[in-house]
C-alpha cells in the first residue's frame, strides 16, 4: 500500500502537509497511520455495503443506512466479524 504524499515547505520553518488531506504534519508515522486506519475503515464498510451477507447481518446492523447517514460507531467492526465468521462457516461446510 502506498502511504499518503507528503509535500515539505521551506520557509521560515520546515513545513511538512498532506497532499492527501491537506493537513499539516507532525508526525509521519502517527499520520500515515491515521491514513492506514481510514482506508481500512473503508474498506469494511464497502465490504459490508456491497457483499450478500445475509438479510440477518444487513438488518441487524442497518448497513447501507447507517453508511449511507455518515454517523459511524463502533457497529462496523462487530458487523465485519460476524460476515467473515458466516463465510468462514460456510466454506469449513463445503469442504466437509
Amino acid at each position: 500500500m502506498t502511504g499518503p504524499r507528503y509535500k515539505e515547505t521551506e520557509g521560515h520553518l520546515v513545513t511538512t502537509s498532506c497532499e492527501d488531506c491537506g493537513v499539516a504534519v507532525t508526525d509521519r508515522v502517527a499520520h500515515t497511520r491515521f491514513h492506514s486506519i481510514l482506508s481500512s475503515h473503508a474498506w469494511t464498510l464497502a465490504v459490508l455495503k456491497t457483499s450478500h451477507v445475509g438479510p440477518d447481518v444487513h438488518d441487524r446492523y442497518d448497513v447501507v443506512e447507517r453508511i449511507d447517514s455518515k454517523r459511524f460507531d463502533n457497529w462496523s467492526g462487530d458487523a465485519l466479524a460476524e460476515v467473515i465468521a458466516g463465510h468462514e462457516a460456510q466454506e469449513d461446510f463445503d469442504s466437509h
